[in-house]
């Protein structure tokens, strides 16, 4: 993978941002506009008004409902279904509502591990043309990250989305920014000028003839 200086320079103008322009095919991947409460449309029935509450969630009234969520093919997993029926930015509520959920997930013999394993799409290779070997999927995988950031154009928050959906837990997005600032493709208050090595491939500073990419592990 050979990243020329200009598109070097575009990535770290992004500041972590998602491309202006880019294949039509990520867009219709990452098409999540519709999931979380109040955005757009409810997953599951006609109103908002007829989700549970986080006490009624145990309640087996609410078993069909909390089965249809967690198959929706938005919903992909636990937290996304919380996004859903709360909508809330609070960590402590959001924690609230995770662990009452798979407390009713258990509660109704609901699999959430089958759920999700049958719902599994393989998004990388969506995204990125090919499926990248098991053991380069990782969070803190240098070219990884510079193929969905630079190449594919994803911002950091949709690149943590791929990864949780592709299987890979946990991510932090301050821990993508960090290796994106170290091999160049983002801006950081204080500069480093060393270059980022990792046992899977080397990627330098940008030069007048651009960014290299030893890719030979992919």
């Amino acid at each position: 993978m050979n990243i020329s200086a200009n598109a070097v320079e575009n990535c770290r103008e992004r500041n972590g941002s998602a491309a202006d322009s880019r294949n039509e095919t990520v867009d219709e991947t990452l098409d999540r506009d519709t999931l979380g409460r109040n955005n757009g449309e409810p997953l599951i029935g006609e109103s908002y008004s007829d989700y549970p509450s986080r006490n009624e969630l145990s309640n087996p009234a609410f078993e069909q409902f909390i089965r249809d969520l967690l198959e929706h093919s938005l919903v992909g997993g636990l937290g996304d279904a919380v996004s859903e029926l709360c909508g809330a930015s609070d960590e402590r509520l959001l924690a609230d509502w995770l662990a009452s959920l798979e407390s009713a997930a258990e509660l109704h013999s609901i699999n959430t591990d089958e759920i999700e394993a049958a719902k599994q799409e393989p998004i990388l290779e969506t995204i990125l043309g090919y499926s990248p070997p098991t053991d380069m999927v990782a969070s803190d995988n240098p070219l990884l990250l510079a193929e969905l950031y630079c190449s594919a154009g994803l911002s950091v928050a949709e690149i943590c989305d791929v990864l949780e959906s592709a299987g890979e837990t946990p991510v932090n997005a301050s821990n993508f920014e960090t290796v994106l600032s170290e091999i160049g493709l983002l801006n950081e208050r204080e500069e480093k000028t060393d270059s980022f090595v990792n046992t899977k491939g080397e990627i330098n500073r940008p030069s007048s003839s651009g960014l290299t990419v030893n890719t030979s592990d992919f």
